[in-house]
């Protein structure tokens, strides 16, 4: 005869009758009085539920009966006032109301309602026991409202956030701002006082060239060149970017082919350029894309003349372009790597389905969120493929912990339920700390008095604030509610099949049959958190006999441990030596795609003219009088003539600024006193402002409408992002010295402000790494109770991190690996190695964290210390072996990219990443942890040994 329960005790929480098959089918009218007086089990419950009497099991309802009073242990008091106050326990029980109903057989087939439980809720019993429950407890689930307000939570945000991503790729750029206070600032300041209209920006350079398919006695000389030009400023002036147009300088808008057009047509006739000036702040990329149509149209004109077009904003859009497929190379390249790894070690088709939702709607939420951002601050161009390396890494690996603890608690036969809570206790902590250690270093980025680079600190703390909350939240909630689907195992190979049949578990429970542990697969566990728990079979024995061999090795003879952590230190020291040999680079190629059409212009430009025509420094002089007076000619002519004599001239500099080697010529020098290295006097300026509209059109471009500031154009001929350094400290001797007289002199360049702020950023760097660091190990000395945590950790990073600089040297510079990646000659760019320690400090304190928190928790279970690390290595082994490698495929997408600077983070990531999990994981941390012993817990030296793991 079977029992059955009402739902009312469910919902209400009072306590449900329990009725007779036989007798619920008709109930007679003398019978209903007896019905209205409360049973004996009825009396029972009120009783507990007055008074609060809590028992911890189901069988006592015996001693209940006879009125003998259940006394609990030290363990269970302790066990109870832990759980009630843990963050862990709140979270849970918001994502499982209302609560589960939960059933208990006895001996005899009884069944007892919810609330037997001693005038507990289910869920709070459910928390407080989820160690100590019977084989005989199963879910009798009600819906989780929770966790469905989570999820429909989660849909509200991918609904609000979902039009935005590509538009945020769209945003980025690669604009330097100025510190405040620096030269540069006051510079572009003073720039927007006496030229407003200008907008800011650098010329954007069409250029029309020969093909090598022409007649040899084409040149640019002619008359379809001069109607591609017509063609050109037309379709402008005709366009929606008429307005915003600045000027439009070429060969044949001049209107002469003689006095001021050399530097316009090369000296063999075979290029021209055409300068468009344009305010960048509103045309954006639209203009770009409108002259590349133009010139698309002229190109298939006539194929003995090829039209390009480079500058500044080209080659941004270009990098955006490089950017999209970046992150189209990581969709079809580590993340389904990713997938693949972690499906091999879940080994099930539904659970896989939550670590991929999870990435899709972290990368859809966090682009989505950058993009107001990005519409208010500078954020580098190369923000979005790292936070798509890091959504794919962090979101797949917090995945790992999470389900891959979920599935060892169903093997230790727990209650759905109280694996999900077991789940967020222990591996939700985990990944809590951890990740709060990795978002407190990249917050640390926001320190920096640079958008370039706080914006890469803005971007991955939210994109990793967006994996926690994620992984924290919907995937414990996804559990909640399809708890059947995602307990399903999947039928992978027979020899690694999970062993455990919820089929036939379900049906043992249902009909009322105790399960035994032979249903599961497994023994019950012994551990406190049953982590031991593996899956059978033939790979598994295999891989806890590797496991439980290894540890042994690395742990148990402190002369192997202390020989080993030894060898570790010798085989660094070589690699590490070579960081000796680091050096820097300011070359702005590196951070611009190597394959694209503003690239290979520019190129091309180079070979007709000085390289840095395409950046040239501009010199505002402010006068306190008129700019056309005599003086003033001879000042600018005086400056001219001494930057390009490199040892000073009329004002007998050459003494002090000997040391400076300028590498111009006089012929780079443009102003309204210099052209062409020709130089204007007064009287002679004055005559062509009056019969010469070129001339007075230059004027017109290189003078305020007040008359009192003009600029100096001044063109290196060599790559100015060479020596950014060099030449622009000395370039502002020479702006200082002639700042007198009523003259002043500022040097302004796009890098200039780069100069500015990489001097700032370097000098903060120490302070503000060290402050990091700092707080970090106070932060883990304060989270595991320990002294010695943070020394050791101290000790770990910057071992790894000395190796991971000297590979990188190694690779980029030494060009050990060169048929592999080429060597760059002028260095690492200065951008990627400040980026890649903060990354690299958070993610080693990541995995050191997550191995020696389970060392730590069986420590203070009870076990040895040397016990303690082995059990941990055994346990967290193989995944930190699988969640490093799936870091390292994210990060390794980002060695294909065609940006040099985005390549060089990749390789220090992965590198990175691989020598944490493979070395100082799986090596060196065990060993030293081993040698320490109770040493690791100082100053709690008395933790007592309570449990032995016999060989």
């Amino acid at each position: 005869m079977g029992d059955r329960e009402t739902e009312a005790g469910v919902i209400t929480g009072e306590p449900a009758a329990v009725v007779s098959e036989d007798d619920s089918s008709s109930v007679s009218s003398s019978d209903r009085a007896d019905e209205e007086q409360p049973s004996d089990m009825q009396r029972h419950h009120h009783h507990h539920k007055k008074h609060r009497h809590r028992h911890t099991k189901s069988k006592c309802l015996c001693c209940c009966k006879s009125g003998a009073k259940h006394k609990k242990s030290e363990e269970e008091k302790n066990l109870d006032h832990v759980d009630k106050s843990t963050m862990w326990t709140f979270w849970f029980r918001l994502l499982n109301s209302p609560a589960k109903c939960l059933k208990s057989r006895g001996k005899d087939g009884y069944m007892a309602d919810t609330n037997s439980t001693n005038g507990l809720t289910p869920t709070t019993y459910l928390l407080e026991h989820e160690d100590k429950l019977d084989d005989g407890w199963h879910d009798c689930s009600t819906f989780p409202c929770g966790s469905l307000i989570v999820v429909l939570t989660w849909i509200a945000i991918i609904g609000a956030t979902i039009y935005f991503p590509m538009k945020f790729v769209n945003a980025t750029n690669l604009n330097f701002k100025p510190p405040r206070g620096s030269a540069a600032e006051l510079a572009n300041d003073q720039y927007k006082q006496y030229f407003p209209d200008s907008g800011g920006s650098l010329p954007m350079l069409v250029l029309i060239s020969v093909t090598e398919d022409a007649p040899n006695t084409t040149t640019v000389l002619s008359p379809w060149v001069k109607n591609a030009t017509d063609y050109i400023v037309t379709s402008l002036m005709e366009s929606e970017y008429a307005s915003r147009m600045y000027s439009i300088v070429g060969h044949y808008t001049l209107n002469t082919t003689s006095n001021y057009t050399g530097l316009l047509v090369t000296p063999d006739q075979k290029m021209t350029i055409i300068s468009l000036s344009y305010s960048i702040s509103t045309a954006g990329f639209g203009i770009v894309e409108f002259v590349r149509d133009v010139l698309d149209t002229l190109n298939l004109s006539n194929n003995s003349y090829l039209c390009e077009v480079t500058g500044q904003e080209p080659l941004f859009l270009d990098m955006n372009i490089a950017v999209e497929l970046d992150l189209l190379k990581m969709d079809l390249i580590s993340f389904p790597l990713a997938m693949v790894i972690i499906g091999l070690v879940l080994r099930s088709s539904t659970l896989i389905i939550i670590p991929i939702l999870n990435v899709i709607i972290c990368n859809i939420v966090s682009f989505g969120l950058m993009y107001p951002i990005a519409l208010v601050l500078d954020v580098a161009s190369y923000c979005p493929p790292v936070m798509m390396s890091i959504t794919v890494a962090l979101n797949i690996d917090y995945c790992l912990f999470l389900l891959t603890r979920y599935q060892e608690e169903l093997r230790a036969m727990k209650p759905h339920s109280a694996a999900v809570y077991a789940m967020l206790k222990h591996s939700g902590s985990i990944i809590v700390t951890s990740g709060g250690i990795l978002l407190f270093c990249f917050l640390s980025l926001c320190l920096f008095p640079l958008s370039f680079i706080s914006s890469f600190g803005i971007s991955t703390a939210i994109t990793l604030g967006c994996t926690l909350l994620i992984n924290t939240s919907l995937t414990p909630s996804l559990l909640l509610l399809f708890s059947g689907f995602f307990s399903s195992p999947f039928p992978c190979l027979k020899r690694c099949r999970r062993s455990y049949k919820p089929s036939k578990l379900n049906a043992k429970t249902n009909s009322g049959d105790k399960p035994s542990e032979s249903d599961y697969g497994v023994a019950r566990s012994t551990s406190p958190s049953s982590a031991e728990i593996q899956p059978t079979g033939k790979c598994s024995e295999y891989t806890l006999k590797f496991w439980k061999k290894y540890s042994a090795i690395l742990t148990q003879d402190w002369r192997a441990s202390l020989c080993i952590a030894i060898a570790v230190v010798i085989c660094f020291v070589p690699v590490i030596y070579y960081f000796r040999f680091y050096t820097t680079s300011y070359n702005d190629t590196q951070v611009l795609p190597s394959e694209s059409a503003s690239m290979d212009c520019l190129v091309h430009l180079q070979e007709g003219w000085p390289a840095g025509i395409i950046s040239p420094y501009t010199v505002l002089v402010v006068s306190n009088r008129s700019i056309y007076t005599p003086a003033t000619y001879q000042t600018l002519d005086a400056f001219a003539q001494d930057i390009a004599a490199n040892v000073g001239g009329s004002n007998n500099l050459a003494e002090s600024y000997a040391k400076y080697s300028l590498g111009i010529t006089i012929d780079s020098v443009t102003s309204i006193s210099n052209i062409m290295g020709r130089t204007i006097s007064w009287p002679e300026a004055m005559v062509l402002l009056l019969v010469d509209s070129p001339y007075r059109d230059l004027c017109g471009a290189m003078v305020s409408t007040t008359e009192n500031a003009t600029l100096v154009t001044v063109i290196t001929n060599f790559d100015p992002s060479s020596n950014i350094s060099g030449f622009v400290t000395a370039m502002r001797v020479y702006t200082d010295a002639y700042s007198k007289d009523g003259f002043e002199f500022y040097l302004k360049s796009q890098y200039c402000d780069e100069n500015d702020a990489v001097d700032r950023v370097l000098e903060m760097f120490p302070f503000i790494t060290g402050v990091a660091g700092f707080l970090v190990l106070l932060l883990l000395a304060v989270a595991f109770k320990s002294l010695v945590v943070p020394l050791r950790t101290l000790l770990t990073v910057f071992l790894s991190m000395g190796f991971v600089f000297g590979l990188v040297v190694m690779v980029f510079i030494k060009g050990y690996f060169s048929p592999l990646i080429e060597p760059l000659p002028d260095g690492i760019y200065w951008f990627s190695p400040i980026i890649a320690f903060v990354l690299l400090l958070g993610l080693a304190l990541d995995y050191d964290v997550f191995l020696f928190s389970r060392i730590n928790e069986l420590r203070l279970a009870g076990y040895a210390p040397k016990q303690a690390v082995a059990l941990g290595l055994q346990m967290s082994g193989p995944i930190v072996i699988f969640a490093g490698i799936i870091m390292a495929v994210a990060f390794g997408a980002l060695l294909f990219s065609l940006i040099d600077v985005v390549l060089q983070m990749g390789f220090f990531l992965t590198a990175g990443v691989l020598e944490f999990t493979f070395v100082q994981c799986c090596l060196f941390i065990p060993c030293i942890v081993a040698l320490l012993q109770n040493s690791n817990w100082l100053p709690r030296l008395h933790i007592p040994i309570t449990k032995f793991v016999t060989p």
